[in-house]
């Protein structure tokens, strides 16, 4: 029997970049990479995460587990090149990016392609993983849960990705 694919604890790295016991600050998606490269992190089943309460931080123990699911490297590209986004998704890289999001980003529901916000309410980061040519959308992963869009998931048009996404980052 295989062994599904490990899903790490969002709270290790964000405890630890924002310093905001009470998960409100954002974070740079940077400074989770470099932290994800340098000290690793543990599954979400080993390190619990509670979207009230950012202060629990890692343990020594807890943190040379961690080493065990350390990144390589990482890299940042001009996102707004479409070609390079799909050349990255080709090659099995999930890109991960952040925009400014508001109110009917948060309220989207079904499969239908997201082409634009009434206003901006925050950053926000997420990953893009995979593309469809005939719809001209990227399919994009969001960390607000199953409601949100398709499961959980979502299509950004490329129009609205290329006049919204600045740069997006890859591991390598």
């Amino acid at each position: 029997l295989g062994v599904g694919p490990v899903i790490l604890s969002p709270a290790f790295s964000y405890n630890q970049v924002s310093s905001d016991r009470y998960c409100r600050s954002g974070t740079k998606i940077s400074k989770t990479l470099v932290l994800l490269r340098d000290t690793g992190a543990l599954p979400v089943e080993q390190f619990s995460f509670d979207a009230g309460w950012c202060g629990r931080l890692p343990t020594e123990a807890e943190r040379q587990a961690a080493a065990k699911y350390r990144i390589k490297g990482w890299h940042a590209f001009d996102a707004k090149d479409i070609a390079a986004v799909k050349a990255q998704l080709a090659r099995g890289a999930p890109v991960i990016f952040a925009m400014r999001v508001g109110g009917k980003m948060r309220a989207h529901r079904g499969d239908g392609i997201f082409q634009g916000d009434d206003s901006v309410l925050s950053g926000h980061a997420m990953v893009a993983v995979g593309y469809d040519e005939a719809r001209q959308a990227f399919r994009i992963q969001n960390s607000w849960g199953r409601g949100w869009g398709d499961g959980g998931r979502g299509w950004f048009s490329y129009d609205f990705w290329r006049s919204k996404v600045k740069a997006g980052f890859v591991i390598d």
